[in-house]
């Protein structure tokens, strides 16, 4: 099922009245009436903030904490028993890149993330698009990832690289 942007927007607003770690049900339940397909056990801090148009999936038992980020374009799937700490930003839409254009962002793009089960996502990471998480992968804090990334991996760094442009 696509997200309804509509009932997503007012889902979001109520969500973020609750408290943050607690009243799941009724947080899964506003998710859920929004397009998001959440499984047993999910919870979801209040502070989470989740838009787009896309299509997402968490698995059963998932954690996702405070003050995380979710921009779907495409499709996220998170699987089960995942443990998502505070401050990370999972998106899958991006820009071809255009450095003879009006913009360096050229056109829009979108590539599905996937996320598997039994993963930790450590503090201020982030996802972005066209990134498949193996099982039971650990993503250090305020890592990057982008791409195939395989099963029982730790999965860290960030470290900015100059290409000048000839």
């Amino acid at each position: 099922m696509k997200i309804n942007n509509a009932v997503l927007y007012f889902s979001n607003k109520i969500i973020h009245l609750l408290p943050e770690t607690r009243c799941f049900g009724i947080k899964n339940f506003l998710l859920r009436m929004s397009g998001i397909r959440i499984g047993a056990n999910v919870r979801i801090c209040s502070s989470v903030y989740i838009i787009g148009s896309g299509h997402i999936a968490i698995g059963d038992n998932t954690f996702i904490g405070p003050h995380t980020f979710i921009h779907v374009s495409s499709s996220i799937l998170i699987g089960k028993n995942c443990d998502i700490s505070s401050k990370v930003t999972i998106l899958n839409g991006s820009h071809e890149i255009d450095f003879y254009g009006d913009h360096v962002a050229g056109k829009g793009k979108s590539e599905d993330v996937f996320i598997g089960d039994g993963s930790w996502i450590c503090t201020n990471a982030t996802i972005l698009g066209s990134s498949r998480i193996g099982n039971n992968c650990l993503v250090a804090a305020s890592s990057t990832t982008k791409g195939n990334y395989p099963d029982y991996t730790v999965i860290k760094g960030c470290i900015a690289e100059a290409f000048p442009i000839t």
